[in-house]
């Protein structure tokens, strides 16, 4: 009994992909300053440096260590994705992302689904106001996008975005539970089919 021939696939030449570890100008160097405001739990502090990350010339390890702090707010997480200048890359095919900027494009890809699953939550302060302006625009971008039949990479759910107070916590209010009062006789013998 013959075998069959050993069925080689012919091979193909992928082009190498910047790691966020390849792309680091320096060493996986946190500053100390930051790593003590981080324990002492400053918010405040690793806030300012992630609206300060430079897209272009910054390491974006420290960046994902700044943006995987519990207590980012929102508005902040948004204001990062958008300092970034995600529009140059919202139509671009993954293998149609320059090589220098796949690093980027895999960074903003980790902050938008943050974003959508709910990682970071509004500031119970202010909302989104500080980026409520840029926020719209990229939604409305998208609307337009989808009326004329085009999807960029990087989508918000409209709903959770206007669901979001920008002044204060909405005060839920309760209306009062109007109807008999409830007996402590009454309600260890009435049927269990009527309590409801």
């Amino acid at each position: 009994m013959k075998r069959p021939a050993l069925i080689r696939r012919p091979v193909v030449k992928k082009r190498p992909a910047l790691s966020l570890r390849t792309t680091a100008r320096s060493g996986a160097v946190k500053a100390p300053a930051l790593q003590k405001q981080r324990i002492a739990g400053n918010i405040d502090a690793i806030r300012n440096a992630a609206l300060a990350f430079d897209w272009d010339n910054g390491d974006l390890r420290e960046l994902g260590w700044l943006m995987s702090t519990l207590g980012l707010d929102l508005a902040t997480a948004l204001q990062v994705f958008l300092n970034a200048d995600p529009a140059r890359f919202n139509y671009l095919h993954r293998d149609e992302v320059p090589l220098e900027h796949t690093a980027r494009v895999a960074a903003l890809d980790c902050l938008h689904m943050k974003i959508g699953y709910g990682f970071y939550l509004p500031h119970p302060e202010f909302g989104l106001a500080p980026v409520r302006a840029d926020a719209v625009r990229w939604i409305d971008q998208q609307r337009s996008d989808a009326a004329r039949g085009v999807q960029g990479r990087w989508r918000f759910d409209e709903d959770h975005f206007e669901a979001i107070s920008d002044d204060s916590p909405r005060t839920l209010v309760m209306t009062p539970n109007i109807g008999r009062k409830t007996a402590l006789w009454r309600t260890l013998f009435e049927p269990m089919w009527k309590r409801g």
